[in-house]
C-alpha cells in the first residue's frame, strides 16, 4: 500500500488545530456530566453561483487531547460554517462519546 502521508504527520494534527490561529474550541458537557474539549475548524465555501449562500462546514474531533470521534458536516448553502455547521457537529460528537461510554460502561459490568 501507498503512503498518503509521512509517518508521524497524523500525530501532528492535534497540535496543529491547537496552535493555528484559526482553531476553534469550545467545551461541550455530554449526558452524564463528562467536559469534553473539542477541536476542529469552520469553513465556508462559495458556490460560484450569484446570490446564492456559501456552503457552510466543520471538521472536528473529541476529546481533543486522545480524540475517540471525529466529524465532517457540510450544510448546502447554510452560510457561517460557525454558525450552521459546527452546532450540529457538536451535537453528533456528543452523541458519539455519549455512546461509547454507554458501550464500555456494559462492557464492565459483564
Amino acid at each position: 500500500m501507498e503512503a498518503v502521508m509521512e509517518y508521524g504527520t497524523g500525530a501532528r494534527v492535534p497540535k496543529i488545530y491547537r496552535v493555528g490561529d484559526r482553531f476553534v474550541a469550545s467545551s461541550k458537557k455530554v449526558p452524564g456530566g463528562r467536559l469534553i474539549k473539542t477541536a476542529g475548524k469552520t469553513g465556508t465555501s462559495q458556490t460560484g453561483k450569484k446570490g446564492e449562500r456559501p456552503h457552510a462546514w466543520f471538521v472536528a474531533f473529541a476529546p481533543a487531547e486522545a480524540p475517540e470521534a471525529a466529524v465532517c458536516v457540510l450544510i448546502e448553502n447554510g452560510g457561517s460554517g460557525a454558525r450552521a455547521a459546527a452546532p450540529v457537529a457538536m451535537e453528533i460528537l456528543a452523541k458519539a462519546l455519549e455512546r461509547k461510554a454507554d458501550n464500555f460502561s456494559r462492557v464492565q459490568q459483564k
